[in-house]
């Protein structure tokens, strides 16, 4: 890997990436986990 002007740091370029993709997850499960509870307290009443 040569180092080019714009990206110094690839480190923290990919620790930025691994970031935003466990935000994106942490996210989609609270959605999920919410839509689920609903649905399943719509099922129990």
């Amino acid at each position: 890997m040569h180092t080019s002007g714009n990206s110094r740091n690839p480190k923290k370029q990919m620790d930025r990436t691994i970031a935003s993709s466990i935000l994106w997850l942490c996210i989609h499960a609270l959605k999920n986990t919410k839509e689920y509870l609903t649905f399943s307290t719509t099922i129990n009443t």
